[in-house]
């Protein structure tokens, strides 16, 4: 015998073998039905079982029956949605751009308001969503071949460096200033570092309207434009070569990862810059 879950033993027996996924699915069906579950329950699968059993206790064969075969004609296998069970925060965000502007999927504001996380959110859309597991089936499989090339175009970010801090900032504001979508969903949205402000300008890449052919040539441009402001700086500075100790050279590597600059000579500017701010 399959071992259990705790809230599976508290469900009542014909639907004892109710998982995760199944259970948001019930909440919503039951919902739809009428009865007044709270999207609170959300948050506790235990809660959640125990409140269909108080409900359901006069339920009859018939009505458990119609259940399990709606859940098997709304519920796509663990396979089929793997796209979503193992989303990254940039899939998540570029999987919610595409479920509502081209499949027109719904999102219920009780699911994250219970407790639901993105991967959940995403998951219960899909499972009650009304069209045939057929529709579903093909919408999933467009969306793994279209995510697949969007990845495929990630050879072209080669030259972009996840720990260049002046990079990322410059690199979401020329995606401003080319109009593409700057209000993502999910903690894209808010980046507190330089790999995750990489992340977001690469979401906008993925979310913005245009041809693969167009975004090569605008990634191009950006990698042209800012090699040209890394030969401009150069061109605004001096060669000076100071014999130091060994343990200033190493301090200075020290104090270049702390700083997040580039360079031994970034950081000597720096530590000159402050000291004559001081006389």
């Amino acid at each position: 015998m399959a071992l259990k879950f705790g809230f599976q033993k508290k469900l009542p027996k014909a639907l004892s073998d109710f998982g995760d996924r199944d259970l948001v699915w019930l909440w919503n069906y039951m919902v739809n039905l009428g009865y007044p579950l709270n999207e609170a329950l959300l948050r506790n699968n235990e809660a959640i079982a125990t409140e269909v059993s108080r409900l359901l206790v006069n339920a009859d064969d018939f009505f458990f029956e119609q259940v399990r075969v709606a859940r098997q004609y709304s519920m796509l296998t663990k396979d089929e949605v793997s796209l979503i069970s193992v989303a990254s925060s940039r899939l998540i965000s570029w999987l919610y751009f595409s479920f509502g502007h081209h499949f027109d999927f719904e999102f219920k504001p009780e699911w994250p308001m219970g407790g639901l996380n993105d991967r959940q959110v995403l998951l219960a859309a899909v499972d009650y969503d009304p069209r045939s597991l057929s529709e579903k089936r093909e919408i999933m499989g467009r969306l793994r071949n279209q995510w697949s090339s969007i990845l495929e175009f990630d050879v072209h970010y080669a030259w972009i460096k996840n720990d260049d801090e002046d990079l990322s900032f410059w690199l979401l504001e020329r995606g401003r200033k080319a109009n593409f979508p700057t209000s993502l969903y999910g903690k894209v949205n808010d980046p507190i570092d330089s790999k995750e402000r990489v992340v977001k300008f690469k979401c906008m890449m993925d979310q913005v309207m245009l041809p693969l052919d167009l975004k090569k040539l605008f990634i191009d441009k950006l990698k042209s434009d800012w090699k040209s402001r890394g030969r401009q700086k150069s061109k605004d500075r001096v060669q000076s070569n100071v014999l130091v100790l060994p343990e200033t050279k190493s301090g200075i590597k020290v104090l270049r990862d702390q700083y997040g600059l580039k360079s031994g000579g970034e950081v000597v500017d720096k530590l000159v810059s402050d000291a004559l701010r001081k006389f």
